[in-house]
């Protein structure tokens, strides 16, 4: 059997300590990395949050608006399934997102 001299014990404890701090390195990065994807996702959930809740009902608004202010020569009832069919289906879809939508998991 051979037996290890002071310097290789030296030398195997230098290459411990080097693969530590990379090790370390390493780990720090992995976690700045989860944090950074994991900040990234809670924002695009609030900032689509904030598109569904103020978004929606400003372009149903512009919308209506402009419907009635520049389609006055219509006929009543093309100008009211103008005004409901677009909405209901936007009310449709939205009712949709609605039901898969949690705050919990932001």
């Amino acid at each position: 059997m051979k037996t290890m001299t002071d310097k290789e014990l030296d030398i195997l404890f230098a290459e411990s300590a080097q693969r530590h701090h990379a090790v370390e390195h390493i780990n720090r990065q992995v976690m700045r990395t989860v944090r950074r994807d994991l900040r990234r996702k809670r924002l695009r959930k609030w900032a689509k949050l904030l598109i569904i809740s103020f978004g929606l009902p400003a372009i149903i608004v512009v919308y209506v608006y402009l419907l009635y202010a520049y389609m006055p020569q219509l006929p009543e009832q093309l100008r009211i399934a103008s005004f409901v069919l677009p909405i209901a289906t936007i009310a449709i879809l939205l009712a949709r997102k609605m039901r898969s939508f949690s705050v919990t998991d932001m």
